[in-house]
């Protein structure tokens, strides 16, 4: 297959109108591929035999026996290491470069990837998503992430040129305009107005508060034309109300620095499309099988075009609902909702809330975490518990760590850290949060979510 982003590009517009026995094989003949080098160029895969089932004596795949491979946990990619790294990556996919899971989640993992999957295979799909919505990509981003202060002096704005290579979503090609999330719901109001961007990417909570402290609407006004939200479940109710507050089109992003782009929302039947071509996703039932619309099963995804290290059947440990497939032009897979990460707010005196994020990679440099997660625990306080890693107490940076927090968090904050053994699960394979709220909002704070864009 030729490896080129307009190839790829052209043939994307045209797979996800395919009937879906012809996206099965399309599917499948990537996959093939992918599962070859896995078993001959990756030494764990080589070495456990855990796509053996897959192959009869003739060296031919046997489809049917697929789910009989195991599912590869996030704890198994841990400890797994540069043993899931390939040895050799066909020359079209170019260098690998390691990538750091978000943070997002407790146990966070370095990830290698390849030239043409990160950033050319996203940059495609996200490209053709916007299409979908009639979005033109080359418009001003305003970018809302977690942002540190190693990226830039984030109590200002950081402003990238068209074309810039440095986007963590690539196919958004157009200037780009960069503003830490942590900083208060009134100053990324602020900033927004005077960005005055046609295009906000953010999470959920983030655009939440910022409704919440919009009284006036000023967001309402500024001819927004979409907003992408990414990185945790988006409540249908909640959704509507930010769309309405921002006047403009919210679309949904379901994806993982693992995975990569995984589901999109359509603009025409209002659902999740995964992103059939470029990732097989399976939603599977407690007990491994497929589960069947209507019902939630667990997000077990394979990427098709990194082989830097391939992820064969990835426990996301994410939940979503199966939708139908016969209500859309679109053919591609469909999901009725992606349940992902919890939503969580840190409240801070003097009123300052925000969307409480921990940059997993200071973690590792400062402390040399295996899992941590911090939790609030007072008005001005959080414990900071840590499972070891290749650090011992001894050598970890505290003071380095806290000071991070406090200046992307809020200055008067109080650390206490914690070493523990493990970090405590909901359940055996729910994933473990980076931040919990272990302190009650305060009834003005609460009521400040309650009110939202002020329809409430």
């Amino acid at each position: 297959m030729e490896h080129s982003a307009p190839f790829l590009a052209e043939t994307l517009r045209k797979t996800q109108y395919l009937p879906r026995d012809r996206l099965v094989e399309y599917q499948r003949s990537l996959l093939e591929p992918l599962v070859r080098h896995a078993r001959t160029h990756v030494p764990f895969y080589r070495e456990s035999g855990r796509l053996e089932p897959l192959f009869r004596e003739s060296g031919a795949i046997d489809w049917d026996r697929w789910r009989e491979i195991p599912l590869l946990t996030r704890a198994e990619v841990q400890s797994a290491g540069e043993r899931l790294r390939s040895e050799a990556l066909p020359e079209a996919h170019g260098p690998s470069s390691p990538y750091m899971t978000s943070g997002s989640t407790a146990e966070p993992v370095r990830i290698w990837q390849s030239r043409w999957f990160n950033p050319t295979v996203r940059a495609v799909v996200t490209t053709r998503n916007l299409e979908r919505q009639g979005i033109d990509p080359m418009q001003r981003l305003a970018m809302l992430y977690s942002f540190t202060p190693a990226d830039f002096d984030i109590r200002g704005v950081r402003r990238l040129a068209s074309g810039s290579d440095q986007f963590s979503e690539p196919g958004l090609v157009g200037e780009r305009f960069d503003v830490a999330d942590t900083r208060s719901a009134d100053e990324l109001i602020a900033e927004i107005i005077a960005i005055h961007p046609r295009l906000v990417r953010a999470q959920p909570i983030t655009l939440e508060l910022m409704c919440a402290h919009d009284r006036d609407r000023r967001l309402s006004n500024l001819g927004i034309a979409a907003v992408l939200a990414v990185g945790e479940h988006f409540p249908v109710e909640v959704k509507e109300e930010v769309a309405a507050h921002f006047n403009c089109w919210i679309i949904d992003m379901y994806g993982s620095v693992e995975c990569g782009r995984m589901a999109n929302s359509c603009p025409d039947c209002g659902r999740f499309h995964t992103e059939s071509e470029t990732v097989l996703v399976e939603i599977c039932g407690e007990d491994g099988a497929q589960t069947r619309v209507g019902e939630c099963g667990w997000v077990v995804a394979t990427p098709l075009y990194n082989y830097a290290m391939p992820l064969i059947r990835y426990d996301h440990a994410d939940r979503a609902i199966v939708g139908p497939s016969d209500q859309c032009p679109i053919t591609l897979q469909t999901l009725e909702a992606v349940l992902g990460k919890e939503r969580t707010v840190f409240e801070f005196p003097g009123g300052v809330v925000i969307r409480a994020t921990v940059p997993a990679s200071a973690v590792v440099r400062y402390l040399g975490a295996r899992a941590f997660q911090v939790a609030q625990v007072a008005e001005d306080r959080c414990e900071f518990r840590i499972v070891p890693g290749h650090l011992v107490p001894s050598q970890m940076r505290f003071d380095e760590m806290t000071g991070l927090l406090r200046s992307i968090w809020w200055r008067g904050l109080r650390v206490d850290y914690k070493i523990v053994a493990e970090l405590p699960r909901k359940s055996p394979r729910g994933k473990v949060p980076t931040v919990v709220r272990e302190v009650a909002l305060d009834d003005r704070s609460s009521r400040t979510l309650r009110i939202r864009s002020g329809l409430g």
